[in-house]
């Protein structure tokens, strides 16, 4: 009466080697794949940001004279309406934000929603 009992042991411990045996090396190659694309890619998103802080802070330094009308203009051309918020002095888009001081003709720009 054990014996249908240990067969079917034996036939499922066989299956499980069989199918699962090839399948490990196959779902560890892409585990490690998919962590070594995602570490690159912060990397490139890294080095990204800081290209673009350094443009923007490079634009605005070669610009000194750069209005709140030519910002907003410029703005308008690239984006739309509702991704650019006027906040009294400051008018935010994405992630830079360009303040404007009293006299409203020299800007400043800055990363605003930095973790």
């Amino acid at each position: 009466m054990n014996k249908p009992r240990i067969k079917t042991w034996k036939l499922f411990v066989l299956i499980v080697l069989v199918v699962g045996w090839p399948a490990v090396p196959f779902l560890l190659y892409h585990v490690v794949d998919q962590a070594v694309t995602i570490h690159y890619m912060q990397i490139g998103y890294r080095d990204t940001e800081v290209d673009l802080y350094n443009l923007a802070q490079f634009t605005v330094a070669q610009s000194p004279k750069l209005t709140r009308a030519a910002v907003l203009e410029s703005l308008r051309r690239t984006h739309s309406p509702e991704k650019i918020k006027e906040e009294g002095s400051v008018i935010r888009t994405g992630s830079l934000s360009f303040e404007f001081g009293s006299d409203r003709t020299r800007a400043r720009v800055y990363r605003w929603n930095k973790k």
